[in-house]
């Protein structure tokens, strides 16, 4: 079931994609979101590896802060 609830999550965030392209943003974040909770709810190791790339962005934003 959980690789099933992985791949739900992934087509969620493929149709988020195309959404993006068709110019609708709120619909287009919706299903990108939802569809990567969803994965990160079902793997350990995609939430970490997710985690991590955020907190990476929010360190070099800080930096950007910090240097203006």
């Amino acid at each position: 079931m959980n690789k099933d609830d992985w791949i739900g999550g992934a087509i969620l965030a493929i149709i988020g994609l195309y959404v993006l392209i068709s110019g609708d943003l709120k619909g287009a974040f919706f299903l990108i979101g939802l569809g990567i909770a969803i994965m990160a709810s079902v793997s350990e190791d995609f939430r970490e590896k997710f985690f991590d790339f955020i907190f990476s962005i929010f360190q070099g934003l800080w930096k950007i802060l910090l240097s203006l």
